[in-house]
């Protein structure tokens, strides 16, 4: 990473002027790429750092299906993953990019959730209620209530204060049943109709400002020094 860094701050000082890349173009350059709704920060280079996420996926009920307690940072291995990820299609966004394919020093470790799915899918599942874990699941989606059914545990706890019942979250089940959920989204695994492709780095990581996109024409609007940066790992 440190030798990509140096080659990053290298063009510090390049003339700034947009240029155009195509989404495939870029992903050939880099192996992971993140999606911001805003530009992180003043400097083109940033610091992610792990977080738990504020919007964790949830089932047609409301409840949530996926581990909303291990702190990372979500990327994908193309602009396209990222993107459907996200799910917001003509939508303007920031791309942040790392770890080049060209150089062997800038390795960034993540977590690759496809391969963590079959796992969480023999955990999570609750055949004799034909709930199984997954995002496009037939005949049914999966629910949070048949998985904690089959434990028998409460699918709701009384909240005094609004007077209604309040839906359990893996991360305030026990903790022996909490961990059945570490690593788990519900859209990684290999047979979905269209796998997520997220992978979670979970250490601060710095990622570098390529540029703007959106999926109308699936290209990026990169600035000169990105470019000259890309054109240095070609």
């Amino acid at each position: 990473m440190k030798l990509l860094l140096e080659r990053w701050r290298l063009f510090a000082e390049s003339e700034e002027e947009s240029i155009v890349l195509k989404w495939d173009e870029v992903d050939s350059i880099f192996k992971i790429f993140h999606l911001s709704s805003v530009k992180l920060g003043a400097e083109d280079e940033h610091e992610f750092t792990p977080r738990v996420p504020r919007f964790p996926m949830q089932d047609n009920t409301g409840a949530v299906i996926e581990d909303d307690f291990t702190k990372r940072v979500s990327v994908a291995p193309t602009i396209r993953q990222a993107y459907d990820a996200l799910m917001k299609k003509g939508v303007k966004l920031y791309l942040y990019a790392a770890d080049s394919r060209k150089l062997n020093t800038d390795n960034v470790k993540v977590l690759d959730l496809g391969a963590e799915f079959e796992k969480c899918r023999q955990k999570l599942s609750n055949p004799e209620m034909n709930n199984i874990y997954g995002a496009q699941v037939k005949p049914k989606p999966f629910e949070l209530q048949y998985y904690l059914m089959a434990r028998d545990l409460d699918l709701e706890r009384y909240d005094s204060s609004e007077d209604e019942f309040k839906t359990v979250k893996p991360s305030e089940l026990p903790r022996q049943f909490m961990m059945d959920w570490k690593n788990c989204v519900p859209d990684a695994g290999a047979s979905e109709v269209a796998p997520s492709g997220e992978e979670w780095i979970l250490e601060p990581t710095n990622m570098f400002f390529i540029g703007e996109t959106d999926d109308n024409n699936e290209t990026v609007e990169i600035t000169k020094r990105a470019s000259n940066l890309i054109d240095s790992l070609r």
